[in-house]
């Protein structure tokens, strides 16, 4: 691609992107070097950790030959509802978010690649997924500055390459009904000119349900260019969407002015990139940093950073003195977030390493009573449940999580000894409160995975605390083994400030916690 490029009579390199934001979403996952995820990192809450994961991903992107990442995500997680970002985002605080976001875009940065911050100006508190609808977020200028924007306005005073658009409806900003991809006041008035951004504005991808159905697909990206993005992500029909932007420059739609504005956002990116002089990979070099020794050494330190004992009724570690287990494990039918292949199986495996006396069985994600009969019979033989649930689908695909959620109070209805293992959202506890025991690893990734076993079995602490508030059950930055919230020394120096709602303690007063 590039060589043809190059052949052209202007003889421009490309960008060339991927989706790669590390842990479950992440387009190179089966021999990169991913990390957890952002969530997890949050919850580590060490910027290092950030920086580094960010440096490794933008050096195994670069040695393959992508120099756009569409990351990091900078939207403040702080809806427990939301659809589709949840364990992308890095929690709920915009003083966390804003100090993982920065870190990892500087560790991209730094490896010679262009990081995108998304999704602008916030899909944090929604509970609609844009890729099947469009979402509002209702709330005034006062709380958007000081929630959704403030990790954007960090990215763009830390000089982040690229800011990708949401299609969500900001109405304090824009009262058109317009989502902020096609709104001129959001992108030009307020990113641009307001928040001092001179970087490139891509658009999330137009073939999402959130324009599709409110919007004609060419008549978008014309608005999208008026309204200042400077690139049109787009998947289908690109000759009818290139031939729909010239139409518009042709009559008038979109001034010459805005057409040379984004051009020159681009070149001057891909100038900084270095890509007319270093436009092609080694594959024999690439061979040997994807997915190297020293990187997964640094994966799996960051995944075990990351492990949160949420809740302990002295259940953890586990004692068991030979006695039976049954683990539990669910199979993610969409198969989009791979959970199937590597990591398939890796709990039950994992857990059966460190007691042979470990019987194992899969359910779907949204398990059925046939399901949920068959674990009920087999928990009365076991000391202890271990299941490890999964309550994020992928973009626009929705099978339901409440079968999961039936299942495990049916086995605490029954009596049993019940430790979850939440291996994507941790929201999910607030359906199941009463169980003995909750772990977050946040992802399915099999290094987290592991490092949740050893903590389970007492092998190796849990050293994470919780970057959301999971309603009714537990409060923000909270994990053991102190049974009480805190902050890490490290986050305090690092801003200058506790985390808001840190302060909280939790003791002993409240039963959940014991």
């Amino acid at each position: 691609m590039q060589e043809s490029a190059e052949k052209t009579r202007l003889g421009i390199p490309l960008f060339i992107s991927a989706n790669h934001e590390g842990g479950a979403w992440a387009k190179l996952q089966l021999y990169s070097t991913t990390g957890p995820g952002n969530m997890a990192i949050g919850a580590t809450g060490d910027k290092e950790d950030a920086y580094q994961m960010g440096h490794i991903m933008g050096t195994e992107l670069n040695a393959v030959g992508i120099n756009v990442n569409f990351a990091p995500v900078y939207d403040v997680n702080c809806n427990p509802d939301n659809p589709i970002i949840g364990v992308r985002s890095f929690g709920e605080s915009p003083d966390l978010v804003s100090m993982m976001g920065t870190s990892m875009t500087k560790g991209m940065q730094d490896a010679g690649i262009a990081a995108c911050a998304k999704h602008f100006p916030g899909h944090g508190d929604t509970s609609i997924d844009s890729h099947t609808g469009l979402p509002i977020v209702p709330h005034n200028k006062s709380r958007l500055y000081s929630v959704e924007l403030a990790p954007f306005q960090e990215a763009v005073d830390e000089g982040v390459d690229m800011i990708m658009t949401a299609h969500i409806i900001y109405p304090a900003f824009d009262d058109s009904g317009k989502p902020a991809t096609l709104s001129r006041p959001i992108l030009t008035d307020l990113l641009k000119n307001e928040m001092g951004f001179e970087g490139v504005v891509i658009t999330d991808a137009m073939a999402m349900g959130a324009i599709t159905k409110n919007y004609g697909s060419n008549e978008a990206c014309v608005m999208a260019i008026q309204a200042g993005a400077d690139i049109i992500l787009d998947t289908i029909n690109i000759e009818d969407r290139i031939n729909a932007v010239k139409d518009a420059v042709r009559n008038g739609k979109i001034s010459m002015e805005r057409i040379d504005d984004a051009v020159s956002r681009i070149l001057t990116l891909k100038q900084k990139l270095g890509l007319w002089d270093n436009r092609y990979v080694d594959p024999a070099k690439a061979e040997k940093i994807v997915g190297c020794a020293e990187h997964k050494e640094i994966e799996r330190r960051v995944a075990g950073d990351s492990i949160t004992l949420v809740k302990n009724e002295g259940i953890v570690p586990l004692r068991l003195d030979g006695n039976d287990l049954l683990v539990i494990e669910i199979i993610d039918i969409g198969g989009a977030i791979n959970t199937l292949g590597e990591n398939e199986g890796k709990l039950s495996k994992e857990v059966k390493d460190h007691n042979p006396n470990t019987q194992n069985i899969f359910v779907t994600q949204n398990t059925c009573d046939l399901e949920i009969k068959i674990a009920r019979k087999l928990a009365k033989n076991a000391e202890v449940v271990i299941i490890g649930t999964q309550n994020f689908p992928a973009p626009a695909f929705h099978p339901g999580y409440e079968g999961q959620v039936k299942l495990i109070n049916a086995l605490l209805n029954d009596g049993n000894k019940v430790v979850v293992i939440g291996m994507r959202d941790p929201y999910d506890l607030r359906f199941f409160p009463d169980v003995n025991g909750y772990i977050a690893t946040y992802t399915i990734r099999k290094e987290s995975v592991s490092e949740a076993v050893n903590v389970l079995f007492g092998e190796s602490e849990a050293n994470g605390l919780l970057p959301v508030t999971i309603p009714d059950v537990i409060p923000y930055y909270y994990g053991y083994p102190d049974n009480r919230c805190m902050v890490k020394g490290r986050i305090l120096d690092d801003l200058g400030k506790p985390i808001a709602g840190a302060a909280i303690t939790m003791g002993n007063e409240t039963s959940h916690m014991i």
